[in-house]
């Protein structure tokens, strides 16, 4: 990245993080709510594959994240964690 190019640097509100989670058996609709209602939770998707969920985050670091995690694999089911410091955006590079 060149000097000044300040577009695609940290989001001043935190790290994007997505989950990809596997939940246990249950009400696709009772879990999303479950994810929804967890503080840093952006958009819960429904997916088809091996995970039943993707779910985005907003978080202030990756220590944030990691709790999530624990707390999604706690509440909701397994889940493995990706975490975006770099957000790229159509017309910005």
């Amino acid at each position: 990245m060149g000097k000044g190019n300040k577009k695609n640097e940290r989001d001043s509100s935190g790290l994007c993080g997505f989950f990809f989670v596997k939940p246990r058996e249950g009400n696709a609709k009772r879990f999303a709510k479950k994810l929804l209602d967890m503080e840093g939770v952006k958009e819960v998707m429904l997916t088809t594959g091996e995970y039943g969920f993707v779910v985005k985050t907003r978080m202030k670091d990756e220590n944030a994240h990691q709790t999530m995690a624990k707390a999604i694999a706690k509440n909701v089911g397994d889940c493995s964690i990706a975490v975006s410091h770099v957000n790229y955006r159509r017309g910005e590079l």
